[in-house]
């Protein structure tokens, strides 16, 4: 929950102007940034910068600087995130601009600023997970190792940023060296080569002392002092502090910034170490360079650097001589008051408050009264100021908060913060209540109208988060209930001007479209659909131009969709301001409506369809997704990561060019989709991702590319994991290239009674490709292990058909090992034993053991007498062993008629299978071979004429037969068999003789 001070965003922006200075707003950005930085207005800090984008070429102060100024104030927004993942998609922007800030200006004077920056909060948000650590009860010890642990990812991704700096800066470093990219003598950003080389030296050395600076952190993760773990990290960042620091002592120019920083931390690593003495010493020689109590000297930016010098030193002589600590502390706090707005000096007034409040508790009388108020004035200055100790300030001062009264709006609403820190919503209002009763008793012109707007905001955010827990838990109707008492204030007026307001009619909506949604019952569900639509209309009616009532849009027209009405959604996404963030969303889910339209009239019989519907739908649906993408890209930052539904849209978007036919334009969205997943190097695909692939396959096959389809297929095998879903969508296109094989083949067989030489010899060096193409494809899959039977029985009958009958041997044979181990593929295995088996066979018949492999199938028939596969694979054999031996042919030609008379009754029924077509050519192939091998003009005539019936009769049962390969097969046989009877057949293979005059 964000503190008063920073729940406004651009609505603040005016009242800011003024109360921060309206000219600095408008003569010097860079100031009134600073100052909206400063006091804690980071979300404002960042609309600000947003605000100001299209001027920014003309306000040079800031154009320098801008990718810097951008991480500054998305860090201050994530100080006060409403929780942890507002928290950390907030330091994620601000980690990239700062990188970017880095990257592309590693000289300039500010670029060690970005690094340290984005490292010191990393480093900030873990020292505060190790204080949630100390705090928990010392038996919780899985909270506390949890704490810890995640305090040290936090350093580890700190680290990671410095690293990626601290080699930013030696390139620039080398590159300024003699005999560099840059000229010595050559002039830069930062000055002449010589300065440049100077300011990547002082980056450098920044780095390095972040680095040790870390380790130093890093010992902290572990609570007890004496394990090897924290005294191993305290020892490692001594050492680098102190040669930083020593290096630095040595310079003709004298220490730096970085310098006294270093030997400062290296004396509080010392006192951890327990060589107090050496600790002390190091104390008072970085406090040697601060100013004297009574100079008045400008500041020099080291005032935080000699408070928190002066905390440790006193914290230690605390350890030594604890009497001594609180005169000199009260003392130092005096004489330095000018200080007062560093941790430091907090850190210190705390520690004073705590010992005083220690004396009054050992006292009485008069002494213990001065003592007790003494502390209060102290707590009370440091709840002022903003500051890691400001809430440990207030809950001192409060512990017992329920009980005692606060006595001043600043007290109240710090009350507020810590309770709403905590996600304690209910305190968090009832103390922001009493922040805005106590400053209702201050005269008006002494009230900051500012302050308690905030505060009115804090209680309207406050209820949001108790409204967004009742959603999150799944109490929709209590989210909804409440929510319709928190848009209104006691008059029962609508909270117009409040955005906390507006996300939480918002949030109501949402809870009516999930209630919506979940309805079973038709009554319940337009009850449900009414109550969305009045919470919508309500969201749109008194929030017009904010983004909660394009929200409101949206989930009706989801809703809408949800229930099919298409035209409806279509026309409430429509309505969605062309100008919102939400608008491309819109447009996407408005296309999807479409698409949906298009799908279900094409699912209906060809004859009932309405083809200038669908072609409009598909049309519109392609519009609508196209308009959507173009304007999300243009409300996209420039570097920053596209968003998820961008990905989405431009896959529909592909999908629907590819069912348009329009496979150039496909893959021309398909590809970078792929080059996106292809440098991500995801360990997991999920179904979008395989959407993608496959649907790039099919655009490049379509196009006719099977070589840029195959690249895809084989990067699929690559990137995807040994998963059955992502295995069965590659076989899926291993099914694909399998048929355009086989139509490939076809050519083949239909050139092949041509003279066309250069076709043929074209058609055989792309049947060759695909054929190379398939096999890398299908060899590259046996290697996986989670394949479906299918998918197995696929991959073994295709390496046959590819002649690499070994691989498919080996393939079946994994099929039979597996079923030993794992009983429900077992008993699935089982009922394709008999195919299984007959495949294996084919490697005998192609090696020519044709007794061998007609003995086995014999016994294979034998064990299955129904099984279609072992009798298809016997007449194979002896129509491969008539071709060396032609006594066999008869043989042949019974089996084929056999199997045939087995399918016959099948033939002229639906569902008529496939193998049938195959059986009548075999029949008809070992017809016409007899005929051709035979010198008896009368068997010849005879086989010829019947070869012709059984390919005719196949023909006019199913033109198509069972594939193009087959076809093309029929045809050619049945020329032969037609020329074989003395006649000439013509192209579609009818008699000559039948032609009339």
């Amino acid at each position: 929950m964000k503190s008063v001070g920073s729940l406004f965003a651009l609505s603040l922006l005016v009242t800011l102007a003024l109360g921060l200075g309206a000219a600095a707003a408008e003569d010097s950005p860079v100031q009134f940034l600073h100052a909206l930085q400063e006091k804690g207005y980071g979300d404002v800090a960042v609309q600000y910068m947003k605000s100001l984008e299209k001027q920014r070429d003309h306000l040079p102060e800031l154009q320098e600087v801008w990718d810097l100024e951008m991480s500054k104030s998305y860090r201050a927004a994530a100080a006060d995130a409403f929780d942890d993942n507002e928290r950390d998609r907030l330091m994620a922007e601000a980690q990239r601009y700062s990188e970017k800030f880095v990257k592309e200006k590693p000289d300039h004077p500010e670029a060690v600023t970005a690094m340290a920056g984005a490292a010191s909060s990393l480093a900030a948000r873990a020292l505060q997970l190790i204080r949630q650590a100390k705090d928990l009860d010392a038996t919780d010890k899985d909270g506390r190792d949890n704490l810890l642990a995640d305090a040290r990812a936090s350093l580890a991704d700190a680290r990671m940023n410095v690293e990626q700096s601290q080699k930013t800066f030696k390139d620039r470093l080398a590159e300024l060296a003699p005999g560099g990219k840059s000229s010595p003598k050559k002039s830069t950003r930062a000055g002449t080569a010589p300065d440049a080389r100077e300011q990547a030296e002082a980056n450098l050395q920044e780095a390095q002392y972040q680095l040790a600076l870390i380790d130093y952190y890093v010992a902290q993760t572990y609570l007890d002092p004496k394990s090897a773990d924290h005294i191993a990290a305290l020892k490692k960042a001594a050492n680098a502090l102190d040669d930083i620091y020593q290096r630095e002592r040595i310079r003709p120019a004298g220490l730096t910034p970085v310098g006294l920083y270093a030997h400062m931390w290296h004396g509080k690593a010392c006192e951890e170490l327990g060589d107090l003495r050496t600790a002390m010493d190091i104390f008072d020689e970085v406090l040697a360079s601060a100013p004297e109590p009574g100079e008045t000297n400008q500041t020099t930016g080291l005032e935080p650097l000699f408070a928190q010098a002066e905390y440790f030193r006193l914290m230690l002589l605390a350890r030594q001589g604890p009497q001594k600590f609180l005169p000199e502390a009260t003392t130092w706090l005096k004489s330095y008051a000018r200080f007062s707005k560093t941790d430091g000096y907090q850190a210190v007034s705390l520690e004073v408050a705590k010992a005083l409040l220690a004396k009054a508790a050992r006292t009485t009388g008069s002494e213990r009264t001065k003592s007790s108020e003494e502390a209060t004035r102290i707590l009370n200055d440091v709840i002022k100021v903003r500051s890691p100790y400001q809430a440990e300030a207030v809950r001192l001062k409060r512990s017992d908060h329920e009980k005692v009264e606060a006595n001043s709006f600043d007290e109240a609403a710090g009350m507020g913060d810590v309770c709403a820190a905590g996600a304690q919503w209910n305190k968090a209002i009832e103390w922001y209540g009493l922040a805005l009763k106590l400053v209702a008793k201050v005269p008006p012109k002494n009230r900051d109208q500012t302050r308690i707007d905030a505060a009115h905001e804090a209680i309207n955010g406050a209820q949001l988060m108790l409204a967004r827990d009742l959603f999150n838990n799944g109490k929709l109707n209590e989210c909804i209930e409440m929510a319709n008492k928190l848009v209104r204030d006691d008059d029962g007026k609508v909270k117009k001007s409040s955005p906390a307001a507006a996300q939480t009619s918002a949030l109501a909506v949402a809870a009516a479209l999930n209630l919506y949604l979940d309805a079973a019952a038709e009554d319940k569900k337009a009850a449900a659909l009414e109550n969305l639509v009045q919470l919508a209309e309500f969201t749109e009616t008194n929030w017009p131009d904010r983004p909660e009532a394009d929200d409101s849009r949206m989930a009706r027209g989801q809703a809408k969709l949800s229930a099919r009405q298409w035209d409806d959604a279509i026309a409430i996404f429509d309505r969605v301001n062309p100008k919102s963030e939400r608008y491309p969303l819109a447009a996407f889910l408005a296309g999807q409506a479409f698409k949906s339209r298009y799908v279900i009239e094409k699912a209906k019989p060809e004859s009932a369809r309405n083809g200038e519907q669908m072609a409009a739908d598909l049309a519109k649906a392609a519009e609508h997704v196209s308009r959507g993408l173009e304007v999300l890209k243009s409300q996209v930052d420039s570097g920053r990561p596209l968003p998820k539904h961008y990905l989405d849209m431009q896959l529909l978007l592909a999908e629907l060019r590819n069912e348009s036919g329009q496979p150039k334009e496909a893959v021309a969205l398909y590809q970078p989709l792929i080059d996106i997943i292809q440098a991500e190097k995801p360990q997991t695909l999920d179904a979008t991702t395989l959407r993608i692939f496959l649907g790039a396959v099919r655009a490049y096959s379509a196009m006719g590319d099977l070589d840029k389809a195959g690249a895809v297929s084989t990067l699929l095998i690559d990137l995807g994991p040994d998963t059955l879903e992502v295995n069965n969508g590659l076989i899926e296109f291993a099914k694909l290239l399998n048929l355009e094989c086989k139509k490939a083949s076809a050519r083949v067989t239909e050139l092949e009674t041509t003279t066309n030489d250069q076709e043929i010899n074209k058609a055989k060096v792309r049947l060759a490709s695909l054929q190379e193409l398939l096999g890398k494809i299908v060899l590259k899959l046996v290697g996986r292990r989670e394949l479906s039977l299918p998918g197995m029985m696929f991959l073994g009958e295709t390496l046959n058909s590819l002649g690499m009958t070994a691989e498919a041997g080996s393939e079946f044979q994994k099929i039979f090992d597996r079923a030993k181990t794992d009983k429900d593929f077992a008993k699935a295995a089982e009922k394709a034993t008999a195919r299984i088996h007959t495949e294996l066979f084919k490697s005998y018949r192609e090696r020519g053991k044709f007794d061998e492999a007609l003995a086995q199938v014999d016994l294979l028939i034998k064990e299955h007498p129904n099984a279609l596969d072992p009798m298809m694979e016997k007449g194979r054999i002896l129509e491969a062993w008539a071709e060396k031996d032609p006594s066999k042919f008869d043989d042949a030609v019974a089996q084929w008629a056999m199997v045939r008379n087995r399918l016959q009754p099948l033939a002229n029924r639906p569902g008529c299978p496939p193998e049938y077509f195959d059986v009548m050519y075999n029949v008809a192939n070992c017809l016409v071979r007899e005929a051709q091998r035979s010198k008896d003009k009368s068997v010849t005539l005879d086989r010829a004429k019947k070869a012709e019936q059984v390919l005719k009769a196949a023909l006019i049962l199913n033109p198509t037969l069972n594939g193009p390969d087959t076809v093309a097969k029929y045809k050619v046989l049945l020329n032969q068999a037609i020329a074989l009877q003395g006649r000439s057949p013509d192209q579609n293979g009818a008699k000559k003789s039948e032609k009339k005059p």
